[in-house]
């Protein structure tokens, strides 16, 4: 997008516009909002949520039908290699695979231990069409459980594309599923209806204006107060605040084409209102329901150098809701984010962050397969205190280790570090750590970004606490 687009649109639309003395005088006394001590953490807004982690692998045995060799298949084997011989020599590699529309997904292995479950699996484009890349995303994925149909990008909502074969066309992708207890042990069927593929990003996209350009030109824009809101998210250090105005009612929305604006190089999108009000600023955003369907357009605040602010903020999901498969997409969305405090409304720049695809591929793909647990594991009773709550045991599995404790968790709370040694002296790297607690227990889990041989397992060292493990 150019810099100019965006406004040179808006001044088109409000070249005319005359402003009354009592009314620019009601403007600038709009211009030093009240002071909001609270600090937010900065989040950038998305309409879909995409959670992804750095590389992460698990080995398991995979027993299913349809077993055809290695060597008969060069992009399989090739990815095996890139997995590495450690966990080669763990696998069960199964040509059990599905192609449709030139597209050819295969699983390679998968495993389960008693909190994550993980699988691998490749696309290929086997018509060598580029329609795959390393920003391979897939959408409108389905599970069957023994039957059951479940939720697939609910399921495994962290997916990452490990690495990408350019010579091949075969991109290799690990899913992970922090919900283990829902598939483990049972036949897994795989459906996946459709995927993108050549994704780009643009951060902090200059509007060329200003809340103080917004609130000129749209003084007193026409509201409404939705009586009933089903979709919604919101962030930082005034969420709850956000959310209480919103479960309230008492959150307004603007009348839609208000003040349409198009950017132009996106298509996909475009504003079709925008005002200040109550010290919020509040976008509404209209997606086009084909090339707009996944594209995500994220407003943000900046000061006029392009450093972002650190705001709360809410996304309220408004239009059309459009359905592909089983995923559904709202045509309009409102996205409202509070005013920096103390920040003169002409000190606040608003930007935009920009995701889009390329590429939208749908079709038919489908393996099933049985989930087996990693039966070698380590575990180890230990009493380590961390101020208030305490940790009771250690459990180690070829995907991560987990740290079980007892008691409640505060901010307060001693941070957990966390290390696993190896018997040649070197350590296990950790990706991700995902914490949960009821109240009573808690349970830490790391994920290793490489699978790990129990053999090869020395100790782990938990806040200067050594901990061996005799099994």
């Amino acid at each position: 997008m150019s810099e100019n687009n965006f406004k040179d649109s808006m001044d088109r639309r409000l070249q005319s516009v005359v402003l009354r003395p009592e009314l620019r005088q009601s403007i600038l006394e709009q211009c030093q909002p009240s002071a909001h001590p609270e600090r937010a953490r900065c989040i950038p807004w998305r309409r879909v949520v995409r959670q992804t982690v750095a590389v992460a692998a698990a080995a398991a045995v995979i027993v299913l039908s349809g077993v055809v060799g290695v060597a008969a298949n060069p992009p399989l084997r090739r990815s095996l290699d890139k997995l590495g011989d450690d966990l080669v020599s763990l696998l069960q590699p199964v040509n059990l695979a599905d192609e449709d529309n030139g597209i050819r997904m295969e699983v390679l292995a998968a495993m389960n231990d008693e909190d994550v479950a993980v699988v691998y699996l490749t696309l290929q484009d086997t018509e060598k069409k580029n329609r795959l890349d390393e920003t391979v995303q897939l959408r409108d994925l389905c599970v069957r459980a023994d039957g059951t149909i479940l939720d697939g990008e609910e399921l495994f909502n962290q997916a990452e594309v490990l690495w990408y074969d350019e010579e091949t066309q075969t991109a290799t992708i690990q899913l992970r599923s922090q919900s283990a207890s829902k598939i483990a042990g049972k036949k897994i069927s795989l459906l996946l209806h459709s995927f993108l593929s050549g994704e780009e990003r643009e951060e902090m996209v200059d509007s060329g204006y200003t809340l103080e350009d917004v609130a000129r030109a749209n003084a007193h824009p026409a509201l409404l107060y939705p009586s009933d809101v089903e979709q919604y998210s919101a962030w930082g250090a005034r969420m709850e605040d956000l959310t209480e105005l919103i479960d309230t009612q008492a959150m307004p929305v603007l009348m839609e084409n208000g003040l349409p604006l198009t950017f132009e190089e996106y298509p996909w999108v475009s504003v079709s209102n925008a005002a200040v009000v109550d010290n919020m600023l509040h976008v509404q955003l209209h997606y086009d329901p084909e090339t707009g369907l996944y594209n995500e357009c994220s407003v943000v605040l900046g000061d006029k150098e392009g450093h972002r602010f650190d705001v709360s903020g809410a996304n309220i999901s408004l239009g059309t809701v459009v359905r592909e498969g089983r995923s559904s997409y709202t045509t309009r969305e409102e996205q409202i984010a509070l005013v920096p405090g103390e920040a003169l409304f002409k000190d606040v720049h608003i930007y935009g962050d920009l995701v889009s695809y390329a590429h939208q591929q749908s079709g038919q793909w489908q393996t099933t397969f049985r989930l087996r647990p990693a039966n070698d594991t380590l575990s180890a009773a230990c009493d380590i205190d961390m101020n208030p709550w305490k940790v009771s045991q250690i459990t180690v599995s070829p995907i991560g280790v987990t740290v079980h404790g007892e008691g409640e968790m505060y901010a307060y709370s001693d941070s957990i570090e966390l290390e696993v040694f190896l018997k040649d002296g070197s350590a296990m790297e950790v990706d991700s750590v995902t914490t949960t607690s009821d109240g009573e227990t808690i349970q830490c889990k790391s994920i290793f970004s490489r699978p790990a041989k129990m053999e090869e397992i020395d100790h782990v060292k938990l806040n200067g606490h050594i901990i061996r493990f005799d099994n």
